[in-house]
């Protein structure tokens, strides 16, 4: 490279003519001297300013005025016309005269410096392609997010009374919810399920439609931004053949852009998201994108690898020599993990033992980080911009959760020190099969209401880290807690299962109780459900609360509500029949249909002489019930007159949806909203239902799911 530099150099000053007098050798000294430097912009030989003035600068302050003037002299009078072409790739000889670079060269060389010099910045220009994209999607979220609030604050008319009840049904015909364009939109491309009446449930783990785009539109930016636009061409000076041109390109380019898939990967991943609060979108939403932006990282990573293989093995015999380099080996471990990954986050893993996917996924991402750190050290911390942010994004999810966990359960006391703040006790009722959490709090700590769900811990354990996310049943706050123990009063009297709900004494200080229903499965659960059993039936463990997390959907701005629940999911209606209730008379709610489908009647039975019955008896509200394991009538699951219907088997969902779409238009086409709570066939199929409606012209009708399983 030093000796083409000193050609080239010649050739851009117009050459001199040499001379075999020992005038040229003070010259060649300091030139040989000067350029054994390693000079600032090496990238452009040509132009080098400094490197050029030094070397005559140099000259004309060291050589005699006699070598100064024969050299000026001999750069100034040359004729360009009469030095012989000079051709690098045909000339063997040794050069003893000027000559000039042959042009067709020069151009091929210029192509290649360029496109060698453009392959990483190409990439990142790129790679901000795909940050544009999901920087993009957001901000749309949030201005749907500011849109959806203004709109609903419009429509949030309290009906005192029937002749403002009409007013307001009149005004919902004056002000439509949606614009013929919107409504098209939200009909054909947010309601529905991915691929309509083809989804039985969900596709890839996507329930709606519109995540499906977001998600599609993301791979098809990502396979475009991998396949343009890359320079190869015959004639390349550095690299000859078109194939290895190829194969550099595909290897800097695929990892330049998995790095910039990293910071909304690990951004979507925590619970202490931002964006969920600013979109309105749930933590389900980002866990979709987030797979699918961890799909295309690791493929990205896996190819990336693949083609530095073939650089450093069929293009040249580097390979064994850069395993002995820390950046080279670290980059095989991130590949090797990355893709470890994709078994190891399968679903059935997820189901099977949920605590052994968060140890393995936490614990890899960490060394993960880790070698990325180390595999671009090479580079002088040029993408370390790509890796702090993640370290960043990783303290603050974590801070934040330890500051909640503190928030929630530990005071200190001047006299007493630390203490807990919750207490708790749990009830395992085997006719359920359920388990009932309910856990105190201070009252001026916690502020529960519908939408919520919060993670529990369980920290005098040999696991104590575990937490596990649930969604709040019911609540009882300082306010109303004298109402809630005089209603436990009754029931107890009246029955003994084990149903009570857990109040503050008299004499004690304010509390708010908060109440969990949980179907034990495997792990925690289960170990849970085991130790109530062990000491018949309940048991006071420590538990840590870690909250609130959550949406607080705006049901009270609808005149009729379907609220549609299977097993546990009730857990998401109470919370909003409570809200209703306590706002009865100064919301425009005039109707609520709840529509309950579990496995057990002992379920109902038990909700029903305790937090779901006095709710369910009241003016506006209409609850039926459905056990899916009776089978007959004289089975348990009987008609109910004074408490609702109790049916067997499932119910139509699309039936129930209709009737009340259809029951409304009727009566004055009033704001229809669908709140539904259960697995996810049920929230597939109630989202089709309304879909229908929608499609049917119904106009009026929003539709809300909450999150059954994680």
């Amino acid at each position: 490279m030093k000796g083409i530099f000193t050609f080239l150099v010649l050739c851009c000053i117009c050459t001199f003519q040499v001379h075999a007098s020992s005038d040229k050798t003070c010259f060649e000294v300091i030139l040989s001297a000067l350029d054994s430097l390693s000079w600032g912009d090496s990238s452009s030989e040509c132009n080098n300013t400094a490197e050029v003035t030094s070397i005559y600068t140099s000259a004309k302050l060291y050589c005699t005025e006699t070598q100064m003037t024969a050299l000026t002299s001999n750069i100034t009078n040359v004729n360009p016309d009469d030095l012989p072409i000079l051709d690098p790739e045909t000339e063997k000889s040794n050069i003893t005269e000027p000559g000039l670079l042959e042009y067709s060269y020069f151009k091929r060389a210029l192509r290649s410096k360029n496109a060698s010099n453009d392959t990483k910045p190409q990439a990142k220009r790129l790679g901000w392609a795909l940050m544009g994209y999901w920087g993009g999607i957001i901000l749309l979220g949030i201005l749907q997010n500011a849109w959806k609030t203004c709109f609903q604050n419009r429509h949030a008319t309290p009906q005192l009374d029937q002749e403002q009840g009409n007013s307001a049904r009149k005004a919902s015909r004056q002000i439509p919810l949606l614009s013929p364009v919107s409504h098209f939109i939200t009909t054909h491309f947010i309601i529905p399920r991915p691929f309509g009446r083809y989804t039985q449930t969900t596709f890839c783990g996507i329930l709606a439609r519109w995540e499906a785009i977001v998600v599609a539109g993301f791979w098809i930016v990502c396979i475009l931004v991998s396949c343009v636009r890359y320079e190869s061409f015959t004639g390349n000076t550095s690299t000859p053949k078109v194939s290895q041109q190829v194969w550099n390109s595909i290897a800097t380019r695929l990892g330049i852009l998995a790095y910039h898939c990293l910071p909304f990967l690990w951004m979507f991943a925590g619970r202490n998201n931002i964006f969920i609060w600013a979109t309105g979108w749930s933590f389900s939403t980002f866990n979709v994108f987030h797979r699918h932006i961890a799909r295309a990282t690791i493929l990205l990573a896996i190819l990336h690898s693949i083609a530095e293989t073939i650089r450093y093995t069929v293009n040249s015999s580097k390979y064994e020599k850069s395993l002995k380099k820390n950046w080279f080996v670290m980059g095989i471990v991130a590949t090797v993990l990355f893709s470890l990954l994709i078994p190891l986050s399968s679903v059935w893993l997820r189901k099977r033992s949920y605590e052994l996917f968060l140890i393995i996924h936490v614990t890899f991402n960490i060394v993960i980080l880790y070698s990325l750190f180390i595999h671009t050290s090479k580079f002088d911390g040029e993408f370390n911009g790509y890796l702090w942010p993640l370290v960043a994004i990783w303290a603050f999810d974590r801070s934040l959760r330890v500051f909640r966990l503190i928030y929630c359960n530990l005071r200190v006391h001047l006299h007493k020190g630390l203490t807990t703040v919750s207490k708790t006790t749990v009830t395992y009722n085997p006719s359920t099969d359920v388990i009932r959490i309910d856990m105190q709090s201070d009252g001026s700590v916690l502020k529960p209401g519908p939408g919520q769900y919060y993670f529990l811990y369980q920290p005098l354990r040999l696991r104590g880290w575990e937490n596990h996310p649930f969604t709040l049943g019911h609540y009882i706050t300082p306010s109303d807690a004298s109402q809630s123990r005089s209603q436990t009063s009754d029931s107890l009297a009246e029955d003994k299962q084990p149903s009570q709900t857990i109040v503050r004494t008299s004499s004690g200080p304010e509390r708010t109780t908060l109440t969990f229903w949980v179907r034990p499965y495997d792990g925690w659960t289960r170990r849970l459900r085991d130790e109530c059993k062990s000491q018949n039936g309940s048991c006071h463990p420590t538990l840590l609360l870690e909250g609130p997390y959550g949406h607080h959907e705006p049901l009270h701005t609808f005149d009729t509500l379907v609220m549609i629940a299977g097993g546990t999911g009730i857990s998401a209606v109470i919370p909003y029949l409570q809200e209703l209730v306590a706002k009865s008379g100064r919301s425009r709610v005039s109707r609520i249909e709840v529509n309950w489908v579990v496995k057990q009647k002992a379920f109902v039975d038990e909700l029903m002489r305790g937090e779901l019955g006095e709710l369910v008896r009241e003016p506006v509200v209409r609850a039926r019930f459905w056990c899916t394991t009776a089978t007959a009538e004289g089975s348990g699951c009987e008609k109910d007159d004074r408490e609702g219907v109790v049916g067997v088997g499932r119910p139509s969902i699309q039936e129930i949806v209709s009737q009340v779409v259809a029951e409304e238009e009727e009566g004055g086409s009033g704001r229809v909203g669908v709140l539904v709570c259960g697995p996810a066939g049920m929230a597939s199929g109630t989202r089709s239902a309304v879909h229908e409606a929608m499609r049917g012209g119904c106009r009026g009708i929003s539709y809300f799911e909450e999150t059954y399983g994680w």
